[in-house]
């Protein structure tokens, strides 16, 4: 954690953010002990980014030791818990995005705490012939158009919609974010595609997947002087902060 903290979240935010970071950093990071592999976490945006040694920190550290042994739990066993940059407004459904569990603690929630965000708007301008090439395993032809899927409960469109001149084909939101590039199309919670030959303009709201905990939702609640059981609470209702025997940081 002494390695995640710094690299997930930025050492100058407030200590209650930095400490709801590491509680929701170490439940992560034990849910994902396995005997399967030699290894428990992939040091990626697979599972959670690690700068070893060297990007250590002493505001973060200081919100690892604060923490100590803390994970969130519910109905008496850890919780299943993720996050990610921002959510845009509306934290999502992870039951709706990924066909997750239906877990009452990851329904998602409106969320008025995020604007301040870098990407809490965002709009790209894609090349159409990029886009075509991207997904041509999808829809056959010159693509004519993209609608809109249906929306989950947050408002993301669960799918998104390619026209060409014989077909319209639905690509999961999340596959078209992955086949587009994750860094151009910076969240699923795509809220218009205007298409504009030879370009395609996509405008979207909030960075990553939007499931469980918002970093910068975070950071804002504890700037305004949330504690980090009020901000894991707010991210994760009916769930609760535990000590246990982890060991180790």
């Amino acid at each position: 954690l002494y390695g995640v903290l710094p690299i997930e979240a930025s050492p100058g935010w407030p200590p209650d953010a930095l400490a709801a970071q590491a509680i929701v950093a170490r439940t992560f990071a034990l849910s994902r002990r396995t005997f399967a592999r030699p290894y428990d976490v992939v040091v990626s945006q697979s599972d959670q980014r690690f700068g070893g040694i060297e990007a250590e920190y002493p505001a973060t550290n200081a919100a690892v030791d604060a923490t100590r042994n803390s994970v969130i739990t519910f109905a008496g066993s850890n919780a299943s818990v993720f996050y990610s940059a921002c959510c845009g407004g509306h934290t999502a459904d992870a039951a709706e995005v990924w066909g997750h569990e239906a877990l009452p603690y990851l329904r998602g929630v409106a969320d008025p705490y995020c604007f301040a965000a870098p990407d809490y708007r965002w709009e790209r301008s894609l090349p159409l012939d990029r886009v075509e090439a991207a997904l041509a395993a999808r829809v056959a032809g010159p693509i004519t158009g993209f609608a809109l899927g249906p929306p989950d409960s947050g408002g993301r469109p669960l799918s998104i919609d390619v026209l060409s001149a014989t077909a319209r084909a639905a690509v999961p939101t999340g596959d078209f974010r992955t086949l587009l590039g994750a860094d151009v199309v910076r969240s699923s919670w795509i809220q218009a595609l205007d298409f504009a030959p030879p370009q395609l303009i996509v405008r979207g709201a909030g960075r990553g997947h939007g499931v469980g905990l918002c970093q910068w939702g975070a950071r804002a609640m504890g700037a305004a002087g949330s504690s980090a059981g009020d901000i894991v609470a707010f991210y994760f209702p009916g769930t609760r902060i535990t000590a246990v025997d982890a060991g180790g940081q």
